[in-house]
């Protein structure tokens, strides 16, 4: 697999002290040909020639990158590879880890249940991932350098949004803790042995009970813990009947973990709303950063540690609404809008090393694509110039500000007015959708 498609294809209470399980992972041998399971394309065909109809045998043969997480030094990215088994008919994944400059792929966790959510300590010698390995989805950390790797939790439900402290001393991550589920009433108590009863009677007082892939949700909130990335008993940051969610990000000194979060009391009859809260680690003391009528969510500290950018949007009541950059101060003042002239909803943001930018994704016609956007090097103000990577087959990458979207958009749109030519106008439709704005015309 080449390293572009990598790039491309990648559009939590436990209170006994954790338990460290050591794990050797060494590349898997060759099962025996007679113990191979066996796909469509692996079982063959007497028929006269390829056939190249997709059929849903065909799925066992699919599989999928995503997840990219490259090392601080950046020679080495570890990502999610998803396949499919025949025998189980289920989905399998496990981190694979890939040489930047060769890409050379080798595997690196999930030969033992599945393996994801990889994320490198800042220091690159560590990798930290969720795996499934014993049973239960638990927290693993892998020394690079001896490959070995060791379970640092016994969890009672699977961590996610894993972010490591910048000192690497300890890892934050949210779990699911669970609640109690209204009762109406209780079996009897002298139930004989043997005895088949049904299954007790269950209630949900929910207002979203049931999600699709999910099933029934659980009672209980998604909160924040942290624990030593060396192992030790985790320690509950947050509180309260609210999902205080992920990604997770923390200051450059280590005393406070910023996160989005719809701490409200009607949190279940808004469920769109969100703000970015900081918790101090020291106290548990939580502030609130944002405070407007949207949803504002993935916070990202800035290099320097005196900025946060994150996401959001004004809740105008619509279906859909595309999410816009936000930057602020770290205390939550000075907050401005980052992207307004921009008609793609960016996702997984990231600073760049020297302050000056934020890289995010963005989706045009049915591509995931990386943009950089730069921001004026003087803190007092963020003026955005927005960079966009539109490969045109034979040419060569242009660069584009949003002042040069405007001038496009208002020349297309003036011409495709003007002519009648219906060979024009399907260059025009096609150009817009290589810009990803709406071009409008009279037919």
């Amino acid at each position: 697999m080449k390293l572009l498609a990598i790039f491309i294809g990648a559009s939590a209470v436990a209170l006994a002290p954790a338990t460290l399980v050591a794990q050797n992972t060494p590349a898997p041998e060759p099962a025996a040909e007679a113990e191979a399971p066996q796909s469509a394309s692996a079982m063959g065909t007497v028929g006269s020639g390829p056939d190249r109809r997709f059929t849903g045998a065909d799925l066992f043969d699919l599989a999928t990158a995503s997840d990219p997480q490259i090392s601080p030094d950046g020679a080495q990215i570890a990502y999610v590879r998803r396949s499919n088994d025949v025998m189980s008919d289920s989905a399998r994944s496990a981190i694979w880890l890939v040489d930047a400059r060769t890409g050379e792929e080798k595997p690196l966790a999930g030969q033992d249940g599945n393996a994801f959510s990889p994320r490198w300590a800042p220091s690159g010698d560590r990798l930290a991932f969720v795996s499934t390995n014993g049973g239960s989805a638990q927290l693993w950390v892998r020394w690079m350098d001896g490959g070995e790797a060791v379970r640092l939790t016994g969890l009672p439900t699977s961590p996610s949004s894993m972010a490591w402290s910048p000192d690497g001393r300890s890892i934050a991550y949210t779990m699911l803790v669970k609640d109690d589920a209204p009762k109406l009433g209780a079996a009897p108590e002298n139930k004989p042995e043997g005895a088949e009863w049904a299954e007790p009677l269950q209630i949900y007082d929910l207002l979203t009970y049931r999600a699709d892939g999910a099933g029934y949700l659980k009672p209980g909130f998604e909160k924040i813990f942290v624990i030593p990335a060396d192992g030790g008993a985790p320690r509950q940051l947050t509180f309260g009947p609210s999902h205080d969610g992920g990604p997770l990000s923390w200051s450059r000194d280590g005393s406070t973990i910023y996160f989005g979060a719809n701490r409200k009391a009607d949190w279940q009859s808004d469920p769109v709303e969100s703000e970015i809260y900081a918790v101090d680690l020291a106290s548990g003391g939580i502030s609130q950063l944002t405070d407007r009528d949207g949803p504002d969510h993935s916070p990202r500290v800035s290099p320097n540690g005196s900025r946060i950018a994150y996401l959001g949007y004004d809740d105008a009541l619509r279906a859909y609404e595309n999410d816009d950059l936000y930057v602020m101060d770290r205390d939550g003042s000075n907050r401005r809008l980052v992207t307004g002239d921009w008609d793609f909803s960016p996702t997984g943001i990231e600073w760049a090393s020297d302050g000056r930018a934020i890289y995010a994704q963005y989706d045009i016609a049915g591509e995931t694509r990386v943009a950089r956007i730069a921001l004026d090097p003087e803190s007092g103000s963020v003026t955005a110039e927005l960079v966009g990577l539109f490969p045109e087959p034979g040419r060569a990458r242009a660069l584009f500000s949003t002042a040069d979207f405007r001038l496009l958009r208002t020349a297309l749109t003036h011409y495709a007015r003007q002519t009648e030519d219906r060979e024009e106008l399907a260059k025009i439709n096609a150009l817009h959708h290589r810009l990803g704005t709406y071009v409008p015309s009279d037919g």
